[in-house]
């Protein structure tokens, strides 16, 4: 099976350091024994000894240091960047071992994380702000006192592992730990949350899977007994009650199990407690880039105050991770417990160390409110409603049933707008835009579980460019020569033989309307129009044994012009149009009736549709045209053509009336929203929250490969999608709701950088020199096809493509810094970093 290695956008590789203070070790000491004796109890400082226990060295200078405090009194992390915050993290027991080649992989993780984070601030130069200044600053300072502060002791007293003992129960397999796959860390994490809250006694309902290479894996959850109290914190032995739980929740999560490393969704975990193990619905698995950093820190410190272990993600090199958070202290330090046995467990910075940073951790994300179906809990408001009355939002929920509550923090996109003890709020004149409300109730002991989200758009209203209910001509005589300012003919000739007249012979409001026979070409004329969202609508009615048609306009220059759609109405009441496609769509028609057309155009989003008498007939990327060969974003015009009888489809003749041209004041689409990716072996999943309001009829799925265009992907009615065995590269994407008028707008764009590190023999494909200048030469015992490389922040800035076995490849125009390379050869292929000097 082929393995990966993700590396998330920005986190490529190490780059070179620009010219900064790099903290030594004697300075880095005295911080980490003065923040020590400042957190804790009872030490002497002067007779506390620290040790340098490692320090991790990139091109020959330090990242960070760890030191171990005495004997198995704790160890402390410290930045060697002055420019990013210094304590990284910190326990008050055990030690740390730096053990080459031993694989913790979600504390690997993390400190690859801060790794990334110290490098991206050295290499783009990131200043220190007044915090980050004034906490070294403080450190470097004698230390005379401990410090007070708010803190929720660690909850989970499981020090619980996914290999040898926890895996007893899944698939044997001689390559794994004790001759078992691993338990996966979705499952342990899972497990020490539960066992915390000791529920449930039973399970629900039963699931099994085929899980490539082991066959079918199946748990009866509603058959099986639960001991907790016959599972102990740690195991030194085979323990069947912890093995069974483990086991069982692989299960419920589809665990992909591997000698090598099992993995899992944490989305499917989340599901599987509420379907499975009885936890209430309320729980929410939401990624932290969605918040503010203090929503986010202060979100998880409500679940800890209410002793509420709180499961936490992550993905980085090697795929996703889980473990728990279930402890902080102070303002910014969140205590892990990694799933490793107690394998450094301890507090850790969780914001970004240097504000600078802001894109890092965005792949993290956090369950909360897991807590089991019935037990006591904080009530929240209810029967919430959101309703936009004119440029304001009024807000009103009910109280909950508990009598003791003192508030409710009123959120606006995760951000608290206001506190009020009202069950009613007014957000006046917000900015027009798409926002999302939530109420929390606030009790003493904190807030509740959110209501109801919702959803709903601020906008300008709608601008009527043109509206034309043609009771302002003359009867009998021809449109544009009566208003040539907003008609004209295809030849730019009013008052032609190409000109249609007003007639009194049909209308669908007032008495008169336009018919367009024989030989007329009439343009309504529009302002070449490159971005907004606009509706074009009109009435028409075609006589029976006769046929209509009219197009809709790119760009209006006579024998140059652009068509975006053509629309037919043809023999036996049959209608075809074209867009996107020649024949796209078809549907059916009556004859002699007013037919009400509306043809909806977004720029914004290059996305446009066809609605009949409301219902929608065909939506398509409007700028490739009726025949999917353009290549224009653009708004010039509508055609109403008497198209030429002699084609032998009959004998052209229709009517048409109030003719409408509409902007909507900003995008009403409300698009989905949290929108995340997870790793699990060689898959991405894709996941997303639904918008509240408007009923949709699905999602678009746009993807890019090593930052290429951007194409539609897939379409689905569900709020998540696998995307399977991608392969290496720059896998990128976003999504966009479907609704009847179009598109909404996109989610931001989440990208991942999968490497194929094990296709290929590190012998036998050699890059040297490295670091270089001018040139690295590659060797390789296949003929290598392609050569991408990518700069620190994802893009390509090279590409050659070639069919030698040995390559010498001119790097000289780059700039100086640490670049990632990946070659392919056939259906192989391999990454190298390479520095240019």
């Amino acid at each position: 099976m082929k393995r990966f290695s993700l590396l998330l956008l920005l986190f490529i590789g190490l780059f070179p350091f620009a010219k900064a203070d790099i903290v030594n070790q004697e300075v880095a000491a005295k911080i980490a024994k003065n923040h020590y004796f400042s957190y804790t109890s009872g030490m002497d400082y002067n007779s506390t000894s620290l040790v340098l226990a490692h320090s991790k060295i990139v091109d020959g200078q330090a990242l960070y240091y760890i030191f171990n405090v005495g004997t198995d009194q704790g160890f402390i992390i410290i930045s060697a960047e002055d420019n990013v915050y210094p304590i990284l993290g910190y326990s008050f027991e055990g030690s740390y071992e730096n053990q080459p080649g031993f694989e913790a992989e979600n504390f690997n993780y993390w400190m690859d994380n801060y790794s990334d984070q110290i490098i991206y601030a050295r290499e783009n130069s990131l200043k220190a702000d007044e915090l980050i200044s004034s906490t070294w600053n403080s450190l470097l300072e004698d230390i005379t006192e401990t410090k007070n502060f708010d803190n929720v002791d660690p909850l989970l007293t499981t020090l619980w592992d996914q290999g040898t003992y926890y895996n007893q129960l899944c698939p044997s397999d001689g390559g794994g730990p004790g001759g078992h796959v691993w338990a996966g860390c979705v499952a342990t994490a899972m497990g020490q949350v539960m066992k915390y809250h000791n529920y449930p006694a039973q399970g629900t309902g039963s699931h099994s899977y085929n899980c490539a290479g082991y066959g079918n894996q199946s748990a009866d959850f509603g058959a099986t007994t639960y001991n907790w109290s016959s599972m102990p914190n740690q195991l030194y032995s085979n323990n069947t009650a912890v093995a069974t739980l483990l086991y069982h929740l692989g299960v419920s999560v589809d665990m992909q199990y591997s000698a090598s490393g099992s993995g899992a969704y944490s989305s499917d975990a989340r599901d599987a407690l509420v379907d499975y193990f009885g936890y209430s619905p309320n729980a929410q698995l939401l990624p932290k880039g969605s918040f503010p950093i203090e929503t986010f820190e202060n979100k998880i410190k409500n679940e800890l105050n209410l002793n509420r272990p709180v499961y936490y993600s992550g993905s980085g090199n090697g795929g996703g991770h889980a473990f728990v958070c279930d402890g902080y202290q102070g303002t910014n330090y969140f205590h892990f417990n990694w799933g490793w046995s107690g394998y450094a467990n301890g507090y850790f910075y969780l914001s970004n160390l240097n504000p600078g940073g802001s894109q890092f951790n965005q792949t993290q994300s956090a369950m909360f409110y897991v807590y089991p179906e019935g037990s006591a809990t904080l009530g929240g408001p209810e029967n919430f409603m959101a309703e936009v009355a004119g440029a304001d939002v009024n807000l009103s929920w009910d109280a909950p049933s508990e009598k003791d509550l003192l508030g409710y923090n009123i959120y606006r996109n995760n951000i608290i707008i206001e506190y009020t003890t009202s069950t009613e709020y007014m957000d006046v004149s917000p900015e027009q835009g798409s926002y999302s409300y939530y109420i929390c109730a606030v009790y003493d002991e904190g807030e509740s579980f959110p209501s109801e989200l919702i959803s709903v758009f601020i906008g300008g209203g709608t601008t009527t460019i043109i509206s034309d209910d043609i009771e302002a001509y003359n009867p009998g005589e021809q449109i544009a020569c009566q208003n040539s300012t907003d008609w004209t003919t295809w030849s730019n000739t009013p008052c032609s033989g190409e000109d249609a007249y007003v007639s009194s012979d049909e209308a669908y409001s007032g008495s008169n309307s336009v018919v367009v026979e024989t030989g007329n070409d009439l343009v309504m004329l529009i302002n070449n129009y490159t971005e907004g969202l606009y509706k074009i609508s009109f009435y028409m009615n075609v006589p029976s044994g006769y046929l209509g048609y009219f197009n809709t306009l790119q760009l209006f220059d006579g024998a140059n012009s652009e068509w975006g759609m053509q629309v037919f109405f043809d023999e036996n009441g049959e209608g075809r149009i074209d867009g996107g496609a020649e024949g796209a769509a078809t549907f059916t028609f009556a004859y002699n009736t007013w037919m009400y057309n509306e043809v909806i155009i977004d720029m914004n989003n290059d996305w446009a549709e066809y609605k009949l008498d409301g219902n929608s007939v065909h939506g398509w990327q409007w700028s490739i045209g009726s025949f999917g060969q353009g290549d224009l974003n653009q708004l010039g015009g509508v055609n109403f053509y008497a198209w030429d009888a002699s084609k032998g489809k009959g004998t052209p003749k229709f009517y048409f009336d109030d003719f409408v041209i509409e902007e909507f004041g900003g995008l009403q689409l409300l698009p989905p929203l949290n929108f995340t990716l997870n790793m699990a072996f060689e898959n991405i999943q894709l996941s997303w929250d639904a918008p509240s309001g408007k009923d949709l009829t699905g999602y678009n799925i746009y993807y890019s490969y090593n930052s290429g265009d951007f194409n539609l992907l897939a379409n689905t009615t569900e709020t998540t999608y696998i995307y399977e065995s991608p392969g290496s590269g720059l896998h990128s994407f976003y999504v966009k709701a479907v609704y009847d008028e179009g598109e909404s707008a996109a989610t931001n764009t989440q990208e991942v950088l999968l490497t194929g590190t094990d296709e290929i023999e590190i012998d036998q494909l050699k890059v040297f020199p490295n670091p270089a200048s001018g040139f690295v030469i590659l060797e390789s015992e296949e003929p290598i096809t392609t050569i991408l490389v990518y700069n620190y922040t994802g893009q390509v800035v090279m590409k050659e493509t070639i069919n030698n076995k040995s390559y010498k490849l001119d790097i000289s125009q780059l700039k100086a810094g640490t670049y990632f390379l990946m070659m392919e050869t056939g259906s192989k292929s391999v990454s190298r970093q390479i520095v240019k000097e």
